[in-house]
């Protein structure tokens, strides 16, 4: 086994793009509607998020999008947006690791993740700076 952390280039997005969409199905349900799978694809490909894949061998086993937005104090602030795959343990550490590589290449302040809550007991590194409170009529 071999496990590869890379960046795609926005040019391979759309080849592969069914498998990447499958990944990233689940994510992308948990958004609450927040974005959808043709709004992601086109912010892959017009260059405005960044697409992570993690490979083990041949195997696709997690695709993870991000993007960089400025603050308005300036600051860049990389956001991991949706993460899927399989065998989390496999490639999660090894991710975000790659993950920090980037913000400090880029000239980041801030890496944050967007996920659910065994986001937050995995990487104890990272500090949980803000939640997300919903309510929706009619709905637990």
């Amino acid at each position: 086994m071999t496990l590869k952390i890379f960046q795609l280039s926005p040019n391979t997005i759309g080849p592969l793009w069914p498998s990447l969409r499958e990944k990233l199905l689940p994510a992308i349900a948990r958004s609450r509607g927040m974005c959808t799978a043709d709004s992601v694809y086109k912010a892959l490909i017009d260059r405005r998020w960044q697409c992570w894949v993690a490979y083990d061998d041949t195997v696709l086993k997690a695709v993870t999008t991000t993007r960089i937005f400025e603050a308005e104090d300036g600051s860049r602030i990389l956001n991991a947006v949706l993460t899927g795959g399989e065998d989390r343990k496999l490639w999660q550490r090894s991710m975000v690791e790659r993950l920090k590589e980037f913000m400090r290449a880029e000239e980041c302040a801030v890496f944050s993740i967007v996920g659910r809550r065994g986001w937050e007991r995995s990487f104890p590194e990272f500090k949980a700076e803000q939640i997300v409170l919903e309510y929706r009529d009619g709905q637990p």
